[in-house]
């Protein structure tokens, strides 16, 4: 499911555990719907409402209008005020706008509270009073949790921003780091083709065109379908078949179901052109295997090549191309890959298991 809509449900359920709770810890909660005529519940559940359209009200609009644009004492002032609405709506409304002599009772009531309580008597008044100075505690409580809880998420949401916008930052100067070492040597390969006038050339360039017309058009995307990674793959390989002819032995395999499945463009290629640098040599028996093996949620990816004899300077170049595709697995597929590399004397062999997205 798009963690949108995930969101969303989250939300709807939050929401409605937060309306749940006058109800369910209402000390009039009957199941035969009578506490919800009770005044004091009216009030408990209408200021919820109200608190639940405040969470929204700073989450969205107050702290990242103030308090990440540092105004602290404007955002400071706007909480107490609006803390005072929230607490004086509910009994403003419930009880008809708090009419002139509702109040003298009111206060009326307060001063004959405190003689009782002076003279030792009114233990029940005293109960109450009891209960609504916690219940008044309550609801600051409430209140300022609602304020801490915007105020984190609100961090949490521009923290995972920045580790995004990172990301793709990080992921876009490792493409152009790639995408130029591909071309480099597939130009390198056509050059080798044409001194000795090989009539494969024309046939090399078509397929360094359909090469590139993959890295200029699909793989800028974040994924690519499968089947069109091991197209790319597979006229890599072919250009190497032609260029180096009967002086390498391929064996290339591809076993499994790609329909479907999804894979960061030119993620697998680094390795496979690192195995045609290490294990090709027209002066040398030179053989590389690679096996693609697909299955429902998972690929598994090996690359063997026997070890010749390779110029110094063109291993540091194609060093740069593997560190860059752990980089990339890591920042891609974050604990959903196993990479092992293993280098011995005589043999290069990478295995890779890659969880799909």
């Amino acid at each position: 499911m798009p963690q949108k809509k995930l969101n969303i449900i989250y939300q709807l359920i939050g929401i409605i555990v937060f309306l749940s709770v006058p109800v369910l810890f209402s000390p009039d909660f009957s199941s035969d719907m009578h506490f919800l005529k009770v005044d004091g519940f009216q009030e408990d559940f209408f200021f919820h409402c109200i608190l639940l359209l405040f969470f929204y009200v700073n989450y969205l609009y107050l702290v990242p209008k103030f308090y990440f644009n540092k105004k602290y004492f404007t955002f400071a002032m706007i909480l107490v005020g609006l803390f005072l609405v929230i607490f004086l709506v509910p009994s403003f409304l419930l009880h008809h706008g708090g009419h002139h002599h509702e109040m003298q009772n009111g206060i009326r009531d307060v001063l004959e509270d405190f003689n009782h309580n002076n003279r030792g008597h009114g233990d029940g008044q005293n109960n109450n009073h009891r209960f609504e100075i916690f219940n008044e505690l309550k609801r600051v409580f409430q209140y300022l949790l609602i304020v801490l809880i915007g105020i984190v998420l609100q961090i949490n949401k521009r923290l995972k921003q920045a580790e995004s916008e990172k990301v793709t930052t990080e992921l876009a100067y490792l493409k152009s780091q790639i995408n130029p070492h591909f071309l480099f040597n597939t130009l390198n390969s056509i050059y080798s083709l044409a001194i000795v006038g090989s009539t494969n050339t024309a046939n090399a360039i078509v397929m360094l065109s359909n090469m590139m017309r993959y890295v200029l058009n699909d793989a800028s995307k974040d994924w690519v379908n499968l089947d069109d990674e091991l197209n790319y793959i597979s006229n890599y390989i072919e250009l190497q078949r032609i260029r180096f002819e009967e002086s390498v032995d391929i064996d290339y395999t591809i076993e499994g179901d790609t329909d479907g499945k999804i894979v960061a463009p030119l993620l697998l290629i680094p390795f496979i052109e690192n195995a045609f640098q290490y294990g090709v040599n027209a002066e040398q028996n030179s053989l590389i295997k690679i096996e693609i093996n697909i299955k429902k949620t998972m690929m598994h990816v090996s690359i063997w090549n026997k070890k010749v004899d390779y110029s110094k300077s063109t291993f540091d170049s194609h060093g740069i191309g593997i560190e860059n595709t752990k980089s990339r697995l890591n920042l891609l597929y974050p604990n959903r890959h196993i990479l092992s590399i293993q280098d011995d004397v005589d043999n290069y062999n990478v295995s890779l298991i890659l969880h799909f997205v």
